[in-house]
């Protein structure tokens, strides 16, 4: 048992090793991504702006001209959100080889493991690619690409500025204050992707998981990661301890402290575990090693 838990130890090591390492990758191109957008803002949108003695004029003529950063949106998606978007693809697609790896520690036939690894349409599907690993339209990896929070917290402040008739000076510190990542600041799009990364790499692992699971008859699970400072209620109570799936989909929704009426409904114990940005993993195992768990 104790090789068990090492091989699960070690595993949660190395794939929260992974991904640490390719969001480094991720935020360098995102960082990339901030300045070229902060440059085209102040190349095709400024410009058109008519301004008076240092300042923008308030006229409905300017404030029209904010929607010029929807063109500057739909170029920085062609030409830097779609590439960052494919390597991300590529990223979530390796994820099924690490939990093969793992479930051939759990004395599965490496045979199955391999067929099952090889089957990665399921996860085509939920990121919204094709298998040459093209962005399909109005899949989740495009509407993503499409920056649509910072598209609009960058149109709200041009459409303010405008209003409130800003000095061009403070427009242009305002703005790079609100696109480009600093020291002290996360700019538009590593603010947003250092929340959703994570969490999308996570869910898709455990879709994946789950099916590895349901193909090779495996209902019970170890809830694995550990605790941090923040770990809700619902992940401390349950780290460490085992369950299986029934339990899981039918006592989970109920815990008030995780999720409310209103959420309820979007709810999938077995993808989102503790919710968002939760750091724990359903580790499956045998039901005869959950036995020799629980005692």
């Amino acid at each position: 048992m104790n090789k068990l838990l090492k091989a699960i130890s070690e595993w949660v090591e190395g794939f929260e090793g992974d991904f640490e390492a390719f969001k480094k990758t991720l935020e360098k191109s995102l960082r990339s991504a901030e300045a070229a957008l902060y440059r085209r803002v102040l190349s095709d949108v400024l410009p058109k702006l008519k301004q008076e003695d240092g300042f923008l004029k308030s006229g409905v003529s300017n404030l029209a001209k904010a929607n010029l950063i929807e063109r500057v949106f739909d170029e920085m998606e062609a030409d830097e959100m779609r590439p960052i978007m494919r390597d991300f693809a590529e990223k979530l697609l390796g994820i099924s080889g690490w939990n093969a790896e793992y479930y051939l520690t759990t004395g599965s036939a490496a045979a199955k493991v391999e067929r099952i690894a090889k089957d990665l349409d399921r996860i085509r599907v939920i990121i919204g690619i094709d298998k040459d690993g093209n962005l399909l339209n109005n899949g989740y990896l495009s509407r993503l690409s499409k920056s649509e929070f910072a598209r609009e917290r960058v149109k709200s402040f041009v459409l303010t500025s405008i209003a409130s008739k800003q000095g061009v000076a403070q427009f242009e510190r305002g703005l790079k204050n609100l696109i480009v990542t600093t020291r002290d600041i996360e700019g538009a799009l590593v603010g947003y992707w250092r929340q959703y990364a994570y969490d999308t790499y996570a869910k898709v692992r455990e879709v994946d998981n789950l099916h590895f699971s349901d193909e090779l008859g495996m209902d019970w699970f170890i809830y694995q990661g550990g605790l941090i400072k923040t770990s809700r209620a619902f992940c401390i109570r349950k780290n460490g301890k085992v369950f299986n799936k029934k339990q899981a989909l039918t006592e989970w929704p109920k815990d008030p402290t995780l999720i409310d009426q209103k959420h309820l409904a979007s709810y999938r114990p077995l993808i989102d575990r503790g919710r968002n940005n939760c750091r724990h993993f359903l580790m499956y195992i045998t039901e005869e090693r959950a036995k020799e768990i629980l005692g």
